[in-house]
């Protein structure tokens, strides 16, 4: 497998993911509004504004609630996690480097994944910040060779993200501000952040 290093935008294709049960919110966080779009719409004009190709991982009843004008691929298995979606896009992009950006994180700014992409090396199997002493798994980019190992990781029946990547060759960057990584579970927590967004606080 090629391991050259070639940081940078080369055959990279950016994903948002947005196939998840929000169970503990309640409502479906893609389609919150913390800004004056909904996360979904957001996330594909922060991609655009960066002049990158996107797709939308999804579920089939989330299709008809995003513009007509977005990309998407459907999650091969519902309820199964990140990982889920994040191998259906693999899968539909095999030779393809994945940029792949999570719907809730509401202060996820255009230079956190400019920052990304610029850090990224394909010396390494995924690249991704540091939160807290650990790997923040979301966002990331993953090198399309990564794929095999997934398959073999996720037809055991295993589904835990971070320890799938704790597995790779990993290039950690630090990230600008650990708030980037706030997000909201449940109602309440949503309403705390919009606060929080609105005063122009963090």
């Amino acid at each position: 497998m090629a391991k050259e290093t070639s940081p940078g935008r080369e055959n990279v294709i950016a994903a948002i993911l947005i196939g998840g049960q929000s169970r503990r919110m309640g409502m479906d966080k893609a389609f919150l509004y913390y800004h004056a779009k909904n996360q979904a719409e957001h996330l594909g004009e922060i991609l655009l504004d960066l002049r990158l190709p996107f797709v939308v991982s999804c579920r089939p009843d989330q299709v008809d609630l995003l513009p007509k004008e977005f990309d998407t691929i459907l999650d091969l298995e519902i309820a199964q996690g990140p990982i889920s979606g994040i191998r259906s896009v693999m899968i539909s992009n095999p030779s393809k480097s994945c940029l792949f950006l999570p719907c809730d994180l509401p202060f996820l700014e255009a230079t956190a994944i400019e920052s990304l992409i610029q850090t990224r090396d394909m010396a390494n199997d995924i690249t991704c910040f540091k939160n807290e002493g650990d790997i923040a798994p979301l966002p990331s980019i993953w090198e399309p060779w990564v794929l095999t190992d997934l398959d073999s990781y996720y037809n055991q029946g295993k589904r835990g993200l971070m320890e799938f990547m704790h597995t790779k060759r990993l290039k950690l960057i630090p990230a600008a501000m650990e708030s980037m990584f706030r997000n909201a579970n449940t109602p309440q927590e949503y309403q705390a952040i919009k606060d929080t967004i609105n005063k122009g606080a963090r």
